[in-house]
């Protein structure tokens, strides 16, 4: 499977919250075995820039496991990728590239998403 394609430009001082449906022709695909993680960097050999995870433990977050109405639910393929504005209004200007992807206790790992990330800088402070 190739990942999909989807490039974010990300609002720096504003709340990020990017809702992610992960489907196949039968409906949403059971990610509930699965965790996820996201990294940003200027270009694939640079240094990191900016992460997300679904273990809680890095500046942005992948949230899984909450309810269909919260639009995280691993289990209908629904996952979310977050920022607070405050943790958002600490990043530097840049422009780069991200990938998603998911992975389980076997070490199986797929690419949800890859594409271009860039950071607009906030004015109102």
């Amino acid at each position: 499977m190739s990942a999909g394609r989807y490039d974010i430009v990300f609002e720096q001082g504003v709340t990020f919250d990017l809702p992610i449906r992960y489907e196949d022709s039968v409906g949403g695909v059971d990610l509930s075995s699965y965790s996820a993680r996201m990294q940003v960097r200027e270009a694939p050999a640079a240094d990191l820039l900016v992460e997300f995870n679904s273990d809680l433990t890095a500046n942005g977050f992948i949230l899984m496991n909450g309810a269909a109405e919260d639009r995280e639910d691993s289990a209908n393929g629904n996952l979310r990728v977050y920022m607070s504005a405050a943790n958002a209004a600490a990043l530097p200007r840049f422009s780069g590239r991200y990938d998603l992807e998911l992975y389980d206790s076997s070490g199986y790992t797929l690419r949800l998403l890859e594409g271009q990330f860039r950071i607009e800088p906030e004015i109102t402070r």
